[in-house]
């Protein structure tokens, strides 16, 4: 299992965090934590199921920017 964090800009409400948090765990994710003080989001994966390139495009298509 991969523990990765980005960094996230655009997230301001309870809605994007439950967005951002129902999709990835669609998509195959075992764990998510969006914090909005921080503006990150830690995701918990298998690698082979969902890589980090992967989550990152989740991230921006909902409308959000994942900071590199």
């Amino acid at each position: 299992m991969n523990h990765t964090t980005y960094q996230v800009e655009g997230m301001n409400c309870k809605k994007c965090v439950a967005k951002i948090e129902s999709n990835l765990k669609e998509k195959g994710a075992n764990q998510v934590e969006v914090n909005l003080n921080n503006k990150s989001v830690e995701v918990t994966h298998d690698q082979n199921a969902l890589s980090t390139v992967k989550i990152a495009e989740i991230i921006e298509d909902l409308g959000y920017n994942v900071v590199k």
